[in-house]
């Protein structure tokens, strides 16, 4: 609602899972008249005479690969305009692009919105649609690099088998960087070898915070035991950990811990690329509402 009041150029937000929304609200604009009734689309959100109007929430899509194939030639795939440079040399040098493989996540982590965005779930895209996408853009646009869309790439480990198979059948020369907790990275490093040799260049690991206490209130699931094990596999692997994350500025932190945990983590240099953001409070979420009862939150600026 503060979006909408703040920005009167914003007729409609849609919320939530956005393809089938988009499509249902511009044919209804096409077709509508003065007075007809926006309430029957399920996940828009505007206001009407200062009052913010909400509809019910759209179901999310039970298949992925119902959605086409991106239209790539409307964004001139494969011209120097679209690289990755923060990854590294090759990103730098070539086209990228990235390729969606999972929505969602089913941990419910207090800092992270995307529980709340997808519903607890995790869905994929099958591995031959993915790869599909992956062979149209090296083949006929040349790509070489660029991100495979994944929460936790190591969620489901019989699917990223499938992937690897299907990458490895059609011999793409495409190099990517994805996303694994940290958790699952370690219960399944069997695999890393395996995913270097399909293409993986680059990790992005999700360590949180080094004191176990933090991570028991805030993220579901992990240990500091888990996020050890998973960077000595990646570095083990010759993987390179583009983060690992420590957040700082939980309602549990003290100065202490985070010098200690600054220290920690500084010494990891060295090996990986340690990110080290300032925890902000993400509408939507847990620790934001936490926040919020304390007192007003004057901005947001996403990390």
């Amino acid at each position: 609602m503060e979006t909408l009041a703040s920005c009167p150029e914003i007729d409609y937000a849609v919320l939530g899972e956005g393809e089938e929304t988009v499509v249902e609200l511009l044919r209804h604009l096409e077709a509508s008249r003065p007075g007809d009734d926006e309430r029957r689309i399920q996940g828009i959100g505007y206001l009407r005479e200062g009052k913010f109007v909400k509809t019910e929430n759209r179901p999310l899509m039970e298949d992925l690969d119902d959605l086409p194939m991106p239209e790539h030639s409307l964004f001139s795939v494969g011209s120097r305009r679209y690289r990755f440079p923060a990854i590294g040399p090759l990103f730098l040098r070539s086209p990228a692009w990235g390729v969606e493989y999972t929505r969602g996540c089913e941990f419910d982590c207090k800092f992270c919105v995307k529980p709340k965005l997808w519903r607890l779930t995790l869905r994929y895209r099958s591995e031959q649609n993915v790869v599909d996408e992956l062979e149209v853009l090296t083949r006929k646009y040349g790509i070489k690099a660029g991100q495979l869309f994944a929460n936790d790439i190591f969620a489901r480990r019989e699917r990223l088998e499938e992937l690897i198979v299907e990458m490895e059948k059609r011999r793409l020369n495409y190099n990517f960087v994805t996303f694994g907790r940290a958790d699952t990275v370690a219960k399944n490093k069997d695999l890393l070898p395996r995913l270097v040799k399909a293409g993986l260049v680059m990790l992005w690991v999700g360590v949180e915070s080094l004191e176990q206490s933090i991570l028991d209130h805030v993220a579901e699931g992990t240990t500091t035991g888990a996020n050890k094990e998973a960077l000595v596999a990646c570095e083990a692997a010759g993987i390179p950990v583009l983060g690992p994350n420590y957040m700082f500025g939980f309602p549990q932190h003290t100065v202490q811990s985070i010098r200690a945990q600054g220290a920690e983590a500084l010494a990891t240099i060295p090996r990986f690329s340690p990110g080290l953001p300032a925890y902000i409070p993400t509408p939507g979420t847990p620790l934001y509402f936490q926040a919020a009862a304390k007192g007003p939150i004057a901005a947001f600026t996403a990390t």
